[in-house]
């Protein structure tokens, strides 16, 4: 399990798409965040399956939209040990 902890400074929907290393698409979570507001959004390590993913390096995809279609985008590594 893992958590994608930030504090958002607009109300926004949050998507987070985790890929592997060769791009394959792993899972998406989504959430509503209010500003100001100390976020987590959680992810137990599994695929869109239900399948624990190998232990490995990965890529997430961070993406924010506001109510006015203002978008904020960031991709980070992620590594995975067990």
């Amino acid at each position: 399990d893992t958590y994608f902890t930030f504090f958002p400074s607009e109300n926004s929907n949050i998507t987070i798409s985790i890929y592997s290393i060769n791009g394959r698409f792993i899972n998406k979570k989504t959430k509503e965040v209010t500003a100001a507001e100390f976020t987590t959004i959680h992810w137990d390590g599994k695929d869109k399956s239900g399948n624990e993913i190998p232990n490995g390096t990965y890529f997430y995809h961070l993406l924010a939209k506001n109510n006015f279609g203002k978008k904020f985008e960031h991709i980070q590594k992620l590594t995975k040990i067990k």
